[in-house]
Formats: C-alpha cells, sequence, structure tokens
C-alpha cells in the first residue's frame, strides 16, 4: 500500500523540513498575516479544521496570536507520527477545548472534515497533493467557509529554485496557482495577498550539515547525499537574488477562498 511519505520529495524531508522551520520566521509571519485577512471570522470561539496540519507549530501559533478563543482543533494529516505531534503540540497550549485526529489525506476527506468549522487551513500541502487533486477540492469546497491556501510565489526563492531542481514540484506549485486563479468569479470570491519569511543565508552558515540540509529544503533535494557539500551555480546565483543582508526572503501567496451561491 502506498504511504503518504512517497509524495515527499526526499528521504531527508521530515528533518529538513524541521530545521529549515526553527531558523526561518515562517509559522510567525503566516500566523500574523491570516489572523488579519479580511474574511477570518471574528466570533467569540472559532472552530479551525487544519488540512495537511504536519507536526501542529503553524496552528499553535495562530492560537496563541488569535484574539479570540478556539473551541475545536481538528487535525487533518495522512502521517500518523505527525498527527501525533500535532495533537501534543496543540495541547499543550492549554487553549483549546477540543483536539480532534482525523487521519488520512485532504483528497480522501475534504470536505467532509471540515463539517462544523469556521474555517479551513491548507498551508504549504499543495505541492504533496497529486496533479488535479486542488482543482477537484476548490470544487468541493462548502459553501460561506473561508479556506485559506498558501502557496510558495510564481517568483519565490523556493520556485525559481525547483524550476531546476524538483521539476514535479515546481509544476505542481504552478498549476496550484493556475487553478485558483481561473475559479468563477460569480462562484468563488477570491482574496489574494502577500507574505514573506526569511530565513538566515545558508552559504552563511559555518556548519556543513546545517547548511546543507537549510540548501535541501530550498532546493526540495537530498544535497545531503552529495558528500562534496559543493552547489552548482543555479541554486546559488537564485539565493543571491533573493538575499537581503543576512537572510534569504521567501515569497508566498496566501489566497482566501469563499464558495458562494452563484448570482441570478
Amino acid at each position: 500500500m502506498p504511504s503518504p511519505r512517497d509524495e515527499w520529495p526526499m528521504e531527508s524531508y521530515l528533518s529538513v523540513w524541521k530545521n529549515f522551520r526553527s531558523l526561518s520566521d515562517e509559522n510567525d509571519a503566516t500566523a500574523c498575516h491570516l489572523l488579519t485577512r479580511p474574511l477570518w471570522p471574528r466570533q467569540r470561539r472559532l472552530a479551525i479544521c487544519d488540512l495537511g496540519c504536519g507536526d501542529g507549530r503553524l496552528l499553535k501559533t495562530v492560537i496563541l496570536q488569535s484574539s479570540t478563543g478556539i473551541s475545536t482543533a481538528r487535525l487533518v494529516d495522512p502521517d500518523q507520527e505527525l498527527l501525533r505531534e500535532a495533537e501534543r503540540c496543540v495541547a499543550e497550549t492549554n487553549l483549546v477545548q477540543r483536539v480532534e485526529l482525523i487521519p488520512g489525506t485532504a483528497e480522501e476527506l475534504f470536505p467532509q472534515c471540515a463539517e462544523g468549522c469556521d474555517l479551513v487551513l491548507l498551508v504549504h500541502v499543495v505541492y504533496l497533493m497529486r496533479n488535479g487533486c486542488l482543482k477537484d477540492l476548490l470544487r468541493r469546497c462548502p459553501l460561506d467557509i473561508p479556506v485559506y491556501i498558501i502557496l510558495d510565489a510564481p517568483d519565490s526563492v523556493f520556485t525559481q529554485l525547483w524550476r531546476n531542481t524538483a521539476p514535479k514540484y515546481h509544476t505542481r506549485a504552478l498549476r496550484g496557482h493556475e487553478s485558483i486563479q481561473t475559479l468563477p468569479k460569480d462562484r468563488y470570491l477570491v482574496n489574494q495577498s502577500a507574505i514573506t519569511s526569511k530565513i538566515r543565508n545558508p552559504m552563511h552558515i559555518d556548519r556543513p550539515e546545517l547548511r546543507t540540509a537549510i540548501l535541501s529544503m530550498l532546493c526540495y533535494a537530498d544535497l545531503l547525499k552529495d558528500a562534496s557539500g559543493r552547489i552548482n551555480s543555479y541554486v546559488e546565483d537564485t539565493l543571491n537574488t533573493h538575499t537581503a543582508g543576512d537572510f534569504v526572503l521567501c515569497e508566498s501567496t496566501c489566497y482566501e477562498i469563499k464558495r458562494v451561491e452563484p448570482s441570478l
């Protein structure tokens, strides 16, 4: 039986992903941005469905920064190890009345998994979904419930690197943007905005194993297997075009989507 990890870009993905996010301000930047979106519900208590929740650290940041309480955190992920980690991560805030775990993929479970929730998160998950799945998911969005989909921007450091280092994920990212941007305007309200996060330029990191881990995450390719530690000029040039001071800037696009009844 296929494993959900088969969609991961490399064997080292879990470790390099966690290292990257520990050194990046991505979770803080993303949570702060989400909480300011115009359709973000403002009622006293919220029920949130996090599709592809991973280790739960982004949702934990949202919970801690939210000005309103969270009644329910519904965690959806096909990876049992990450799902258990997310449960611990969210529960340790002691700020959520109920934490629900649903093992499985967004493709399999949506929209049923969102029933009774006030909003849905799908953050940096599209690249791990098979081609065509996002379009089908959007078609099945519940009426009048905002869905927040975050993707690396088409001109981001990730997307530009992937053109050469991870073509499959480059294609998925661009098709994800296209699927959202071509939604019928009479049936979907779409607000588009930008998020900028940063991480220290890996070329300025002295520890070789940490430097190559960050490069591997940026490239979605297992550079740790390159015993020489060298990277090609395309990677270095791409990093340089997205560098400000000592940091690489990572640009993401946030889509706030609500399916509505078509106008008569």
